[in-house]
């Protein structure tokens, strides 16, 4: 009995000490990429769209679609993009309108105002570009009042034509009540 314990023991031992412990290092690009710092923006554009995609089935009243952030650098702009998939295209100017005010909605913005919900919400778009347990006395002053402002949304209905895709479209700045119309050919 208790050589069959050593047996099984020096069993383990010598197996467990002929394996090669091997250990590597990242890469010079892999590094490279741990090394680059996060902006806030970064993280603010990251926060807004898993906001955005867990609240899709609500913005999109559960049609096909999508609907995510994106900045646009060269016209300084926080673009909310957004795409729904209708059956009735008679009702196209209707769910577009509707897919506006589903976004205002869940980002705390009153689609018939044009403002905050209520004057104790947090700020719409400002509230995913800080951080969530402290304020840094460095911040700029109106900072999230110039996200918000600067924010567009635009949502884009496919009709199917004859052998291509028109649509309606229709955008309305976050901060407004707004919607323009277009339709696109």
């Amino acid at each position: 009995m208790m050589l069959k314990k050593v047996i099984t023991i020096s069993s383990f031992i010598l197996i467990a000490t002929s394996y090669d412990i091997t250990s590597s290092e990242p890469t010079l690009k892999i590094r490279y990429l741990m090394n680059e710092p996060m902006s806030l923006f970064d993280f603010g554009m990251y926060k807004l769209n898993e906001h955005l995609k867990s609240s899709s089935e609500y913005i999109l009243d559960k049609r096909e679609g999508v609907v995510i952030a994106v900045y646009d650098p060269d016209k300084n702009r926080i673009n909310i993009l957004g795409e729904a998939y209708i059956d009735d295209i008679t009702q196209a100017r209707k769910v577009c309108n509707d897919t506006i005010s589903s976004i205002k909605s869940t980002l705390g913005v009153s689609y018939k105002t044009g403002e905050k919900i209520s004057a104790s919400a947090p700020d719409p778009i400002g509230s995913y570009f800080r951080y969530a347990r402290y304020t840094i006395k460095s911040e700029a002053i109106d900072l999230y009042s110039e996200l918000n402002n600067l924010t567009e949304i635009d949502i884009f209905i496919p009709i199917p034509k004859v052998g291509r895709f028109g649509g309606i479209r229709c955008k309305s700045p976050l901060m407004s009540k707004e919607v323009i119309y277009s339709s696109e050919e």
